[in-house]
């Protein structure tokens, strides 16, 4: 049985008990992402590189979503069903490591104890299970990983060190949208 108490869901996104957890992907499989029309040709230009919230598209070549599904409200506070101001961007995966994983480690040119972990993490929510973030942690010179949140972003990412750092991993999300036009043309 699932948690999710939004009656607009469709159940086949609702997280029941028996859903699988994802941690494993193919190179190709698909992310979306909703963007505003502001976003569409720079989506991760001007946000805080914190937990970026995406839905799975596909897992090992095996539709999870489709890209209109990213579009749905899943708050119960919030009073509508549909970002009908937003449009699905999609991504591609284009690296993994030997455990078929997005997770990757960016050192500075300028200073090798400046280093950034990024990692895709399977995050299911009761009204979304395919729900994922891209997660982002500081590593210090002792190897220690300090999860990068809103609340500390100034003092660890977000922070004058990490500037070169930050530029690449925007170029590295960049990568992987899979350029289309996309219409804001009518509503869903």
């Amino acid at each position: 049985m699932s948690c999710c108490q939004l009656d607009y869901i469709p159940e086949r996104l609702k997280t029941q008990d028996y859903s699988p957890i994802y941690n494993r992907f193919s190179l190709k499989d698909i992310l979306y992402r909703r963007v505003t029309q502001k976003q569409v040709d720079d989506p991760f230009g001007n946000i805080s590189l914190t937990d970026l919230s995406h839905n799975i598209g596909t897992v090992l070549g095996n539709e999870v979503s489709k890209s209109k599904d990213v579009l749905y409200s899943i708050l119960a506070e919030e009073d509508f069903e549909i970002y009908s101001e937003h449009r699905p961007l999609e991504l591609k995966i284009i690296s993994l490591n030997e455990n078929e994983c997005y997770d990757k480690i960016f050192v500075c040119e300028k200073n090798e104890n400046t280093k950034v972990r990024i990692r895709l993490q399977h995050d299911p929510v009761c009204c979304m299970h395919p729900h994922c973030v891209f997660q982002f942690f500081v590593i210090d010179v002792d190897n220690l990983e300090t999860e990068v949140t809103f609340d500390n972003y100034k003092e660890t990412l977000g922070s004058k060190p990490f500037k070169y750092l930050r530029n690449l991993l925007r170029q590295e999300l960049s990568l992987m949208i899979i350029r289309q036009e996309i219409s804001f043309e009518g509503l869903l």
